[in-house]
């Protein structure tokens, strides 16, 4: 009988990504989530060095040889302001990307407080708003036909009290 080769299952990819800082961290940079490269104040490129755990927990920062700064590898990213590990942005990316969990199951798989998981969706929601703005593509094309269709906005009454139908 041949030998059938099978690709791993997505969770196991995902494990197999998040189960190393390391390859959490390139795994991020191929996709452009965090930079490979950034100019420093004084103008010149930032060279990607390994750092102590006391300084970084990411076990690496951007340093300038020249001026001798140091900035975070989470600089000018969705991750600049977070304290979460590459790792577990990745699991939560994940689990909401797959729209089967809520921010409360997801919470608990990650150990993540809900309030954490509403704040990353919306900055990767602005994130997603400004790549579409600034990476315009027409949707449809030749021999296509796009169909829009209404949209019904409900609203609140004095921004309590139960949901009211839209229109």
């Amino acid at each position: 009988m041949p030998a059938t080769h099978s690709r791993p299952s997505l969770r196991q990819q995902l494990n197999t990504i998040t189960s190393r800082k390391d390859s959490s961290r390139e795994f991020l940079v191929q996709r452009g989530v965090l930079s490979s490269t950034i100019v420093c104040g004084c103008s010149r490129p930032m060279a990607l060095r390994p750092c102590s755990a006391t300084k970084s927990a990411d076990l690496y920062v951007f340093w300038c040889p020249v001026c001798r700064k140091n900035r975070s590898l989470r600089t000018n990213s969705v991750l600049a302001k977070s304290k979460l590990s590459f790792s577990t942005f990745i699991e939560i990316i994940f689990q909401v990307s797959s729209k089967t969990t809520t921010n409360v199951e997801i919470g608990g798989l990650t150990g993540v407080s809900v309030r954490t998981i509403q704040e990353l969706r919306a900055s990767l929601s602005a994130a997603v708003g400004i790549y579409i703005l600034n990476n315009p593509e027409a949707i449809g094309g030749a021999g296509l036909t796009v169909e829009v269709d209404e949209a019904m906005f409900g609203k609140r009454k004095y921004s309590k009290g139960a949901y009211r139908e839209g229109v």
